[in-house]
């Protein structure tokens, strides 16, 4: 077991971040935090992207659902009515999500909209913070959110490169 003040230090250091997540969001600056976190993870899931036929929205799609699935075991076995509702709220924000991997619109973020980077900047600390508190498998089914928002564009079949019509290739 944790002592004490070690699980005090453990509860101030995740409350400290989670005001952290706050103050990143309120200045503008969860957006460059998103960003150096995408970053971090499209070669991994650029691999992983490579490997699948399904677009990107479909895995965002899917991996929400994983993420809904953990949350919705652990509150199961905890019997907690908090992670319950946390599960029908990720399970509900699955079209959403899938919409915002369909196609992100860069002028909206530029003019302040929420972005991706915006979301993923915010989630990054408050999961750190559930990882602390000892929340792991809520930490584990809210990281599905950040992952789905990470999901780089191309897979199987996808050609990179520069634009040309689509008589060119036909």
């Amino acid at each position: 077991m944790i002592s004490d003040p070690i699980q005090a230090g453990m509860a101030g250091a995740a409350f400290a971040l989670i005001l952290g997540a706050l103050y990143l969001f309120v200045s503008g600056g969860s957006s460059s935090v998103g960003e150096q976190v995408r970053d971090m993870l499209t070669p991994t899931l650029r691999a992983l992207r490579d490997t699948s036929s399904l677009s990107r929205s479909e895995l965002a799609d899917r991996t929400v659902l994983l993420g809904s699935a953990l949350v919705l075991s652990s509150a199961v076995t905890r019997l907690s009515i908090i992670d319950l509702g946390i599960a029908i709220v990720l399970y509900r924000s699955r079209p959403s999500i899938k919409k915002a991997t369909k196609q992100e619109q860069p002028l909206m973020a530029i003019a302040g909209f929420f972005s991706t980077d915006m979301i993923v900047g915010v989630y990054t600390p408050m999961l750190l913070a559930l990882l602390m508190l000892g929340d792991v498998a809520v930490a584990l089914g809210l990281s599905t959110v950040v992952v789905a928002l990470c999901w780089p564009p191309g897979g199987a079949g996808h050609l990179s490169g520069e634009w040309r019509p689509a008589w060119v290739n036909a």
